[in-house]
């Protein structure tokens, strides 16, 4: 009786375990994740052309998701952040779905959920979905190209993406 009690027991412990870590990885994941970013692009003679800048959000959930109150922050390689776009009541994310967000003179304008005047992305930058730009608390996302840091000062998770290409992250890494 005690040898059963004790593999009952036992049989007890790593059920728990394993069900308190599936809890806390699912707790883990972002509600939004930033999926691909392009800070210029090029034209058919090669020039480089500022305007053709783009950031995709994802939701990686079924349920729609809320943006209101949330900022698009970018953080320079000097450490300066500003504010992108200060999200609205009316922008949200279906689920399973994409938010972009584009300059509005460049050629992705008219794919995007919300539009921009002026062009916030460079090489050696950051973006960060946050609550605030330059004291933020709540860190949703963030990524970081060539010498760039995130908001969470942590290395670029890569280099300096090249005239018409993105930084594209493999959102099944975070499923």
């Amino acid at each position: 009786m005690r040898k059963t009690n004790i593999i009952l027991a036992q049989l007890f412990f790593y059920v728990s375990f394993f069900l308190y870590t599936e809890i806390a990885y699912a707790q883990t994941l972002p509600s939004i994740l930033l999926s691909e970013v392009q800070i210029e692009g090029i034209d058919d003679d090669g020039k480089t052309i500022g305007d053709d800048e783009f950031i995709e959000l994802y939701n990686p959930s079924a349920q729609t998701v809320s943006l209101a109150g949330l900022k698009l922050c970018r953080k320079t390689s000097g450490g300066g952040a500003s504010q992108i776009k200060s999200f609205s009541d009316s922008d949200t994310i279906l689920g399973n779905d994409y938010f972009l967000f584009a300059h509005s003179d460049g050629k992705f304008a008219t794919l995007a959920d919300a539009k921009t005047k002026s062009s916030p992305l460079a090489k050696n930058n950051s973006i960060a979905i946050a609550d605030d730009c330059n004291t933020p608390t709540i860190i949703i996302d963030s990524i970081a190209w060539g010498s760039g840091k995130t908001f969470n000062e942590q290395t670029a998770l890569t280099s300096n993406p090249t005239p018409g290409h993105s930084i594209v992250r493999d959102i099944q890494t975070f499923l």
